[in-house]
């Protein structure tokens, strides 16, 4: 389902980054075989919204709603959680497909190979009850296809 700016802006949400594939980046391994190997480049999180603490977020490819997270429990920043996010999807592209897992690992990895733009919008939340509650109903009404709840694009439940 869409979501427009408008709509994002009326709930608050401000642009709090991106999530590109700029040309020349290889996916490479960093730390072979030292027993907890990390991958870098293919795509490049860049993070504007500098905020720390309870946050909802929300990826947008192309106008189109695919999932709405929350920074967790602890102090972890939006920066910090979208590396750590993002860089789960690197070792889960350098296994190669099919991908498996929960909906984020199985259709995002195809969403940076296709090298689409992901928008990150971010709200910082009061509570932490706050933060849950909106990133559970934003997940219900847009039915995002990266969502744990996942749906498909024509709204079936996976």
């Amino acid at each position: 389902m869409n979501i427009s700016i408008e709509e994002l802006q009326a709930k608050k949400y401000q642009r709090g980054g991106t999530v590109v594939y700029p040309p020349g980046t290889p996916l490479r391994c960093l730390n072979p075989g030292a027993g907890r190997e990390r991958r870098e480049g293919l795509f490049r999180v860049e993070i504007t919204w500098p905020g720390k603490g309870w946050a909802t977020y929300i990826h947008i490819v192309n106008h189109e709603f695919k999932k709405a997270g929350s920074t967790g429990t602890g102090n972890a920043s939006f920066k910090t959680r979208m590396e750590q996010s993002y860089g789960c999807l690197r070792l889960v592209i350098a296994g190669g497909p099919p991908y498996r897992g929960d909906p984020w690992k199985r259709y995002a990895p195809a969403t940076i190979l296709a090298q689409q733009e992901i928008e990150l919008w971010v709200k910082p939340q009061p509570s932490i009850e706050d933060m849950f509650a909106e990133e559970d109903a934003l997940n219900r009404h847009y039915m995002g296809e990266w969502s744990k709840e996942g749906w498909t694009r024509d709204g079936m439940r996976r």
